[in-house]
């Protein structure tokens, strides 16, 4: 569960190489986040673009569940991988709201920190409105409702 910078480093190297970085993604669901270096570890998920273990090292490693769906959302509003991101994010998303960890599946506690950042009116740099929204609705308009139904309609049963 721990590794030196230098052996990550090593270990993503080699993996890259072979062109198969999937595997390099798999092992850091499993490591602890706290136990790496941070800045390093992000640096190389960004720049590997290895979507689901950024999600579990951002949330496990900083409590952090927005940063990680603003960098794909950021990187989707870039062109970047869109349907792929913006998928992702739509379950992320759900994850949070419905108390469960990204990828695994394992209980946590809900939160609505990602309701809010979804809803913000403005992005930094765009005069779009609702920006977050708008692209997830261009990524996939149903899931994208349900996502939005299913928290709302919960909220106003209480």
């Amino acid at each position: 569960k721990r590794l030196a910078p230098e052996v990550l480093q090593a270990f993503v190297q080699r993996f890259r190489e072979n062109g198969k970085l999937v595997n390099v993604e798999r092992c850091m669901l499993h490591l602890d986040p706290t136990a790496l270096d941070f800045n390093m570890l992000t640096r190389l998920l960004k720049t590997h673009r290895l979507h689901s273990a950024t999600y579990r090292i951002y949330v496990e490693g900083l409590g952090d569940f927005v940063a990680p769906l603003e960098i794909a959302l950021d990187a989707c509003h870039e062109g970047v991988d869109v349907r792929h991101r913006g998928g992702q994010a739509l379950l992320y998303a759900r994850y949070c709201l419905e108390g469960l960890a990204f990828p695994s599946g394992t209980a946590v506690e809900p939160t609505t920190s990602v309701l809010w950042f979804l809803l913000r009116k403005k992005r930094p740099g765009s005069d779009q409105e609702y920006p977050h929204l708008s692209l997830l609705f261009t990524v996939d308009a149903q899931a994208s409702l349900d996502l939005l139904s299913a928290h709302l309609l919960k909220r106003t049963s209480y």
